[in-house]
């Protein structure tokens, strides 16, 4: 049995992310958190996103990324931005606010097969630089979409309101990060 723990940075989509994370992972246990909770003892994590009423701030993101960044950890949207800032990379605003499906190019990730998807976006923010260190795999118009660090995944959408697609890409990150774990 594998313990998960979901970082939950104030999205407004924890209960869909959740209710997606105990379907795929049935028999395992799932722990949600807040930032700045105990975080060891854990097999993977998931950094939720965070809506724009969220007091969850980069500080506190930035002291949670740094106790797992050798670990798997699959970061969504904010989780994604923080990711990118604490590894050096910037973001830029984007014109106007980034709300609904978007086409997604994936190519070269080492968690899901090469190929458009589609996925759902919510944000005002886009990389504007992606840090050094990581891998970009995901593209859309919009720029970087997804990016690997080490045994990470960073998705700049939602996974958790992208339906089918959505769970393809959480089942199939966790299952090969848990199995190489």
């Amino acid at each position: 049995m594998n313990k998960i723990a979901l970082v939950h940075n104030g999205s407004g989509y924890i209960d869909e992310l959740k209710d997606l994370l105990k379907k795929i992972l049935a028999g395992s246990e799932l722990i949600t958190l807040k930032p700045g909770e105990d975080m060891s003892g854990f097999d993977a994590y998931v950094f939720s996103g965070r809506s724009s009423r969220s007091h969850v701030s980069l500080r506190e993101a930035f002291r949670a990324i740094e106790l797992v960044l050798e670990s798997p950890v699959l970061y969504i949207c904010f989780g994604a931005e923080a990711l990118n800032l604490y590894l050096g990379g910037t973001l830029r605003v984007n014109s106007s606010f980034l709300k609904g499906d978007i086409a997604v190019d994936f190519k070269g990730s080492k968690y899901i097969d090469d190929g458009q998807y589609y996925f759902y976006a919510s944000r005002h923010l886009n990389i504007g630089r992606l840090n050094f260190l990581s891998k970009p795999v995901g593209f859309s118009s919009y720029g970087v979409e997804a990016f690997e660090f080490k045994k990470s995944l960073a998705l700049m959408f939602h996974p958790e309101r992208s339906k089918a697609q959505g769970e393809k890409i959480v089942r199939s990150f966790l299952e090969k990060s848990l199995k190489a774990h």
